[in-house]
């Protein structure tokens, strides 16, 4: 599915944060308040399985100028898509894909690792994510 905001995501450049730990994630908690990891250290690491999982956030580069208001393709609308929180297992298989909403219509994963791809471009490798 592709993204259906008014801002087409290849108008934007996404930067790649591979995040080890907690605390690596502590300065971009703010910019995804409403992703469960962000309540503390031990329920990140049950969604990072104790060391099993990688985070990788793509930021995109209006991430700070986006406002949060629902639009069409809600979850994949602007403010859906100016952060993602990535899950990569250790052994390359995609685990999840959240919106910067954290919505329940996000399933248990917002993109297959083709839509990511094609929003990421070259920096999809970064992810390490095997197909």
């Amino acid at each position: 599915m592709e993204p259906t905001n008014s801002n087409s995501a290849s108008e934007h450049k996404y930067k790649v944060v591979k995040i080890n730990s907690f605390d690596e994630f502590v300065p971009y908690r703010r910019l995804g308040k409403d992703w469960c990891i962000s309540y503390g250290e031990d329920i990140f690491n049950v969604h990072a399985e104790n060391g099993n999982c990688t985070l990788f956030l793509l930021i995109r580069d209006d991430v700070y100028h986006v406002e949060k208001k629902m639009a069409a393709g809600f979850p994949k609308d602007d403010y859906g898509l100016s952060i993602l929180a990535v899950f990569v297992r250790n052994n390359g298989l995609l685990e999840s894909v959240t919106s910067r909403w954290n919505s329940l219509q996000e399933g248990d994963s917002l993109m297959t690792s083709e839509e990511l791809k094609a929003l990421l471009g070259e920096e999809f490798e970064k992810l390490g994510v095997i197909e």
